[in-house]
This record gives C-alpha cells, sequence and structure tokens, in this order.
C-alpha cells in the first residue's frame, strides 16, 4: 500500500507526464490523509471519534492551506490539473490505508501508536 501511494504521489507532481498539479495544491490535498485514516479507523472500529480528534484533524487541514496559501502566491493557479489533485486525494487515501492497517501491526510489536 504504501508503495503505491508514494508512487500515486509523485505522479501526481509530474509534469512531464501531463498529469501534474502544483505542490501547494498538492500539499493541501495531502494533509487530508489524517480525515482519511480517522474516517477509516472509526469505520473498522479502531479508533473512538472524539472532539479532540476532529479538531486535531482540521487543525492540520488548516495549518497546510494557511501555510501554502503564503508559499503559493507567486504560481499561476491554472497550472493545477484534475487529474494530478485527483492523484494527490488517491495517494492521501492510500496513505491513509497504510497507516490504519499497519497500526495493529506495530502495537503488537511495541511501537507507540
Amino acid at each position: 500500500t504504501s508503495l503505491f501511494a508514494d508512487y500515486t504521489r509523485n505522479l501526481s507532481i509530474c509534469f512531464t507526464c501531463g498529469t501534474g498539479t502544483t505542490v501547494a495544491s498538492n500539499t493541501v490535498l495531502m494533509s487530508t490523509m489524517s480525515f482519511w485514516a480517522l474516517l477509516m479507523g472509526v469505520t473498522l472500529g479502531d479508533e473512538r471519534p472524539t472532539i479532540l480528534k476532529f479538531g486535531a484533524m482540521l487543525l492540520s487541514i488548516c495549518g497546510a492551506v494557511l501555510v501554502t496559501r503564503v508559499f503559493s502566491q507567486d504560481t499561476d493557479p491554472t497550472s493545477s490539473t484534475l487529474v494530478g489533485d485527483l492523484l494527490s486525494v488517491v495517494s492521501a487515501i492510500l496513505f491513509a490505508l497504510f497507516t490504519v492497517s499497519f497500526s495493529p501491526c506495530a502495537s503488537a510489536h511495541g511501537a507507540a501508536t
């Protein structure tokens, strides 16, 4: 899963492939990984939804949006492609799937989760 997540992330910003999105757009879309991981964890029964978890997730996404808005003021907003944006979202979902599926294995071997 991690291999496919890395591949789609790299493909999402590949301008020579014709699928490239802006780095700012990629960063914001990849920051949704915490949302997807929490959604999967709650759906699978591994996580209990709490206000603190949703607040932390929202704060993370807002921080990424604020940072990328500052650093993307010089870039052309039309340089982002729909395919690249979709690949960024797919990559975020795959990273979340990897995180959720790896968590029980890490817990069984004493890693902090």
